[in-house]
């Protein structure tokens, strides 16, 4: 019932009340613009979630969501060859954030991983998923942020 009046709050909500700065504004558009690329965004977070997609697609990447570390492992599993990035929350539901990762790293896929935290990026914790090569952004993030790391943990036009 929860995640039910949670989707409620979100499609009742309009884009402009979410208050994502756009990149129109910030002249950004052209550099941080995905080209299709494939994201899976696994985050427990429903509002989260869903702000962070529409900012992926608004920036023209093609995103798949899961909603907890268990579904993200099966949907990387399921589409590791077709996945550009995995983004990811640290603290999950089912399996953590690093619980994936070493799932992940015993598949030997090269797919870059980008962790989203509410924890300071210079903590101990992300400076030990820094070391094992991926990718980490604080939140709140805005659009500039996202797509910032995003483009820098893709690596590739």
């Amino acid at each position: 019932l929860s995640e039910e009046n949670d989707m409620n709050q979100i499609n009742n909500k309009q884009e402009t009340d979410i208050q994502v700065t756009s990149i129109l504004e910030t002249g950004f558009r052209d550099e941080l613009q995905g080209n299709g690329q494939l994201i899976l965004l696994a985050e427990d977070d429903l509002l989260v979630s869903e702000v962070g997609r529409r900012m992926l697609l608004r920036a023209g990447y093609e995103v798949l969501t899961a909603a907890d570390g268990e579904e993200a492992l099966e949907m990387f599993v399921a589409n590791a060859n077709q996945l550009d990035l995995l983004l990811m929350d640290v603290c999950m539901p089912k399996l953590t954030g690093r619980e994936v990762l070493e799932h992940i790293r015993r598949l030997h896929s090269s797919v870059p991983i980008c962790f989203c935290t509410g924890y300071d990026p210079e903590a101990s914790q992300s400076k030990s998923l820094q070391e094992m090569g991926c990718h980490v952004i604080e939140k709140p993030f805005d659009e500039k942020k996202l797509l910032t790391a995003v483009k820098k943990a893709i690596g590739k036009p």
